[in-house]
């Protein structure tokens, strides 16, 4: 699979890429650009955490079907009873096991988490779209009136400020 992705690197990026889902409402133009690279990105991790979660899932059999062997041969060369929960009791309560077992533990939130932001982007993409919409309409363009308002606020403050130095 993917030699040297780890769980920390997963989440190191799932940061950087967490990092990056704002958007600047006065920079649309390079917010649509940068969009699908972005879920590009996202869905790649994806793919990777998920690849790592399936391969884990893999050993896991894997490991049970030798340590099911190992357990079989070894009660039947003792001359033991060995019953099917005894069986499963003691694959689970191994190490290694137990560490396959962590570790996949790990890959299934780390894939959750991957997919929650694959989602997101989507989100921001929908997002955008309204933005720019909005953008258009003419919702962020600034109001004569309410500019004229705050020039007259500010030119009262400006007063208020000299009538207090003066007394």
């Amino acid at each position: 699979m993917a030699e040297g992705y780890t769980i920390q690197l997963s989440q190191k990026r799932l940061d950087l890429l967490t990092g990056q889902m704002g958007i600047d409402k006065d920079a649309l133009d390079e917010e649509f650009v940068r969009q699908p690279n972005l879920y590009w990105e996202v869905a790649h991790e994806y793919s990777r955490a998920m690849g790592m979660k399936d391969q884990l899932r893999h050993e896991i059999d894997l490991t049970k079907a030798e340590l099911d062997k190992t357990i079989r041969d070894r009660y039947e060369r003792d001359g033991g009873r060995l019953t099917e929960a005894k069986l499963e009791s003691e694959i689970l309560n191994t190490q290694r096991m137990a560490d396959i077992l962590n570790e996949y533990d790990q890959w299934k939130y780390m894939t959750e988490v991957w997919n929650s932001l694959k989602e997101a982007t989507s989100q921001r993409a929908y997002a955008l779209r309204d933005l720019a919409q909005l953008h258009i309409s003419g919702y962020y363009a600034t109001s004569p009136i309410k500019e004229v308002s705050d020039d007259i606020k500010a030119s009262r403050v400006r007063e208020a400020i000299r009538q207090k130095l003066r007394e």
